[in-house]
């Protein structure tokens, strides 16, 4: 789901993902700890909207 979300050098806010997540019935600690075990595929920085954000590392 993560990769699918940020195909194409998207980046999605880490808000917005524990959201989609959740209407798919995944939790927040499922999401954290996927996005751990994928710590060298990613990138966080924070977006215009001072929100922590993630991409796919390029």
């Amino acid at each position: 789901m993560i990769k699918e979300l940020l195909a194409d050098k998207k980046e999605i806010s880490i808000r917005e993902l524990d959201e989609k997540a959740k209407e798919q019935g995944i939790s927040g600690r499922t999401m954290r700890d996927v996005r751990s075990r994928m710590k060298n595929e990613l990138e966080y920085q924070v977006n215009e909207k001072q929100e922590n954000s993630i991409r796919l590392k390029e």
